[in-house]
């Protein structure tokens, strides 16, 4: 029997391990009471905003908060949003599983003052009230808690019937830089008692589960045999359970502002950069309400009300608010005029207030002066399509006084060549106020465009010749030119043609065309196409590969062997009345044999070897 509860033991252990096809993790289901709680610590309390520099006191809930607003709000009676999994600790069973808990993604120095856990008693448990610990840890590069831990709370747990948070502060606040984990213990020495520490419903974003539960982030930790491991699919294939804890913390924030245009003429734009610190703090979904939603979205309709997190105005401007984190305006009264930037972290623990939010605000000053920048107006042909350089004109108005800038000019016009896209400036002064204006001068490359042709030398269609097939690239552009029909050229008549093929590049405007050259003869025998010899061919088909030609008639003839598809396979000049071609060293088909005169004249004859 003892070896049997070993050897199962160990099937449980390495199952575990490896993630495997085993039964999972038991979980069971418990409503919780909303989070409040008896005694808050004193380190928690702070007003409804602060302004300008400002310690945040907050309760991070953001594993609660992922449950209760991501899943459908249903019938306000033990609606499921308020119903988590649980899990026992310590675990029953061979795994022995100690501590429960969630990782919290921190990037920035914040002060811990205690822990506090949801949880509930097992009804089976023999002691009324059953104790328990919870540990603020470290993480290591795998974002697993790491012991010794850095501080821990001990407290207790008495209801069995629905859950409670329960904690407690550290007896001095301790800092930390980075993430960190929070974990549960059952602490009991009595045989039997247990405690329920409970998970939200979270899952991988590529499990089955509906939408609204696909929010794990393999946060969730768990500890047994002294190895921590993360839930990720523990509790089944797609499951990314969090334990249900959290930290009480307070951090630092100052809003910032700093002015990248300290003087500006009037309806001129001021420019403004948001230094906020800690940035990152404040962007995070863990320690802003006003982050979480937008990040988690869509949310329930129990999320609270949310705002930007950057708020914006101006006086002396005619730019409305703006929620961008950095901001820029246009300012038309002349004076001291201001940017106000209202950062807004709303704190997780909202239950406590309906309107816990911190308000840090920064003001910077902008100085308008009297006088206003020229308003200037550049024309002359912008845009070309080229792959050379292009010249043109560019004229400013608006103003008395110019001054261009590579190439440099103090004219109202300036010449400008180039052969790709390019940036032209001109300034004007009025009264110590600066326009400034911008033009570009765009050279967009014409496209380029192929044609090809299925044969360049054929017969008539009288004499057996086929249509040539044309191809263009890129594809979508058109054909044109005489005996073009469609993507094809139909021989219809001797002589020589040129198809053309013209594309347009539709993003651009750019249009390019290319041409080829077909020549098409007449096929039926010897045909006198100009003043000249007249040859006689013999045989036709030819006999053993041979054909002669005689009657050239005179010296300096080119004598020209031509394939189907108007490849030149032989040329020679001959002062002689009479010469062989031997065709037996090649394929068996239809040739061309073209005789040209010193004057230029030719006569072309199709011929046929039999192979």
């Amino acid at each position: 029997m003892k070896k049997y509860v070993f050897t199962c033991s160990a099937a449980l252990f390495f199952c575990f391990l490896s993630k495997g096809q085993c039964p999972p993790l038991k979980v069971e289901t418990a409503s919780v009471y909303m989070p409040t709680e008896a005694s808050r610590p004193a380190q928690q309390s702070g007003p409804a905003s602060q302004a300008a520099s400002s310690v945040i006191n907050d309760t991070l809930l953001y594993f609660f908060n992922k449950h209760y607003f991501r899943n459908p709000n249903t019938p306000t009676t033990n609606p499921p949003n308020l119903s988590f999994y649980t899990v026992k600790s310590p675990y029953p069973g061979a795994l022995a599983i100690s501590h429960l808990g969630s990782v919290f993604l921190n990037s920035n120095l914040i002060t811990i003052h205690g822990l506090k856990a949801l949880v509930i008693k097992h009804p089976g448990s023999p002691s009324a009230s059953v104790p328990f610990r919870i540990y603020l840890c470290n993480v290591n590069s795998s974002n697993l808690p790491v012991f010794p831990p850095i501080d821990s709370v001990s407290t207790s747990v008495s209801t069995s019937t629905i859950g409670v948070w329960r904690g407690g502060v550290f007896s001095s606040p301790t800092s930390v830089n980075g993430n960190y984990a929070v974990v549960a213990k059952c602490t009991s020495t009595v045989s039997g008692d247990t405690i329920r520490v409970f998970l939200n419903n979270a899952n991988t974003f590529t499990s089955t589960a509906p939408a609204y539960q696909q929010y794990g982030e393999g946060l969730g930790v768990l500890r047994f045999l002294g190895n921590f491991q993360s839930n990720t699919n523990t509790f089944g294939t797609g499951t990314d359970y969090e334990f249900v804890v959290a930290p009480y913390v307070s951090y630092n924030t100052n809003a910032g502002v700093s002015v990248l245009t300290p003087t500006i003429c009037s309806l001129t734009q001021g420019t403004f950069s948001n230094v906020t610190t800690p940035m990152s703090l404040i962007e995070s979904r863990f320690f802003n309400l006003n982050k979480f939603k937008p990040f988690w979205a869509p949310t329930n309709s129990s999320m609270p009300i949310t705002d930007s997190i950057y708020n914006w105005t101006f006086s002396g401007s005619i730019t409305p608010p703006t929620t961008n984190k950095n901001a820029s305006a246009i300012f038309n009264v002349l004076g001291n005029q201001t940017a106000n930037l209202t950062v807004k972290v709303r704190s997780y623990n909202f239950f406590y207030s309906a309107n816990y939010t911190f308000n840090d605000v920064s003001v910077g000053t902008i100085t308008v002066t009297n006088g206003s920048a020229p308003n200037l107006s550049v024309t002359g042909t912008t845009t070309f399509c080229s792959n050379s350089f292009v010249t043109t004109t560019l004229t400013v108005s608006g103003a008395s006084n110019f001054t261009w800038t590579s190439p440099y000019s103090l004219s109202s016009s300036v010449v400008v060549t180039s052969s790709t896209t390019s940036v032209y400036t001109v300034m004007s002064e009025n009264l110590g106020c600066t326009a400034v204006k911008t033009v570009t001068v765009v050279v967009n490359p014409i496209p380029n465009v192929l044609l090809i042709t299925s044969s360049s030398l054929v017969c008539t269609s009288a004499s057996g010749g086929a249509t040539v097939n044309l191809s263009g690239t890129p594809v979508g552009g058109y054909y044109t030119g005489t005996n073009v029909a469609g993507a094809k050229f139909v021989p219809a008549s001797t002589g020589t043609f040129s198809p053309v093929y013209s594309y347009t590049n539709l993003t651009t405007g750019c249009t390019n065309s290319t041409s080829a050259k077909i020549t098409v003869m007449s096929c039926s025998g010897i045909e006198q196409q100009h003043a000249g010899p007249h040859p006689v061919v013999y045989p036709n088909p030819a006999v053993n590969g041979k054909i002669v030609i005689s009657n050239l008639q005179g010296a300096g003839n080119f004598v020209e062997l031509y394939s189907i598809l108007g490849e030149l396979l032989y040329r020679e000049r001959s002062d002689k009345d009479e010469i062989l071609i031997d065709l037996s060293g090649k394929s068996a088909g239809t040739y061309f044999l073209k005789v040209t005169d010193e004057s230029g004249n030719s006569k072309t004859v199709k011929i046929v070897n039999p192979g």
